[in-house]
């Protein structure tokens, strides 16, 4: 399969310069998004891997434009413009494509050797995710 040899800004860019709408609707609908929120949230994972490749801090950012999504509403916590919901979306994603992801555990790892950032993850992160 062609596309799994592409990067995810690859992947980003053609979904963004499809020229049919109902292909874009079709991609949408695998992820239970409509395509302007599909759009959204994989232009969000996108300024987020810069933010990471450009060595800036990914978890003071505050200011996410994330399409909301009642999908994913039970995973969140108040805010809905903080690094968590990017994860959080991330996570839903990741669900869609493959049940027993690792996502979970490596964000686990990292907030365990990273303590003292402030992450905006609420207290029980963990069951909202399941």
């Amino acid at each position: 399969n062609m596309i799994e040899v592409f990067t995810f800004g690859q992947v980003v860019k053609m979904y963004r310069y499809l020229a049919d709408l109902d292909i874009k609707k079709n991609i949408g609908r695998q992820y239970q998004l409509d395509e302007s929120k599909l759009w959204s949230w994989m232009k969000a994972i996108v300024d987020a891997r810069n933010i990471c490749c450009h060595h800036n801090k990914l978890f003071d950012k505050t200011n996410w434009k994330i399409a909301r999504v009642k999908a994913i509403e039970p995973m969140l916590n108040q805010r809905y413009d903080t690094i968590y919901h990017v994860f959080s979306l991330m996570q839903y994603l990741l669900k869609q494509i493959r049940k027993d992801n690792q996502f979970m555990i490596d964000v686990e790892i990292m907030l365990s050797r990273y303590p003292g950032v402030n992450t905006s993850f609420p207290a029980n992160w963990k069951d909202l995710w399941k």
